[in-house]
């Protein structure tokens, strides 16, 4: 596939594979329902998935879509072996990530690790989204404009109430 959506004319030469979307929100449900429009996409897994994901495997399909299925895995750091075992005994061919929580857990590093092809940054890169701290002292240190803020350890009430008066 080329940029913009655009297949060659050698495209239909690929072999369709599973997709796996990590996650179980809004989000993924997007994610999963763009990746099932793929040409080169077989089935969506979407793990763990959410109601409004339907278990079509197996069923008729519109003609433009490739069917989404919940699937029953465990998420769990630090080695996500489910995953990784899912991933190699279904032969997915991409992995898309939604919640940063996974991320800054480390699950694309991981399944980089296994040679899986997995979208979604790095565990180093994903603080930026799951610290508040991090990203803020990433900010001052880089001199990107944001909020005067503090950063409070537990037990600092005081000091954290002294700072917000």
């Amino acid at each position: 596939q080329r940029c913009y959506g655009i297949h060659s004319a050698l495209s239909f030469l690929k072999a369709r594979r599973p997709a796996l979307v990590l996650g179980s929100g809004g989000r993924e449900h997007a994610l999963a329902w763009k990746l099932s429009k793929s040409a080169e996409v077989s089935v969506v897994f979407v793990a763990p998935g959410n109601g409004g994901i339907g278990n079509s495997y197996g069923q008729a399909e519109p003609f433009d879509a490739s069917p989404m299925v919940n699937v029953d895995l465990a998420i769990t750091g630090p080695d996500f072996t489910d995953v990784i075992s899912f991933c190699r005994q279904h032969d997915v061919g991409l992995v898309v990530v939604g919640p940063e929580q996974m991320l800054a857990d480390g699950v694309a590093d991981k399944l980089r690790e296994e040679d899986i092809p997995v979208f979604g940054p790095s565990k180093a890169a994903a603080q930026i989204e799951a610290s508040k701290s991090f990203a803020k002292d990433f900010m001052r240190r880089h001199k990107i404009p944001t909020a005067e803020y503090q950063t409070f350890t537990t037990g600092g009430l005081d000091a954290a109430l002294k700072y917000i008066d």
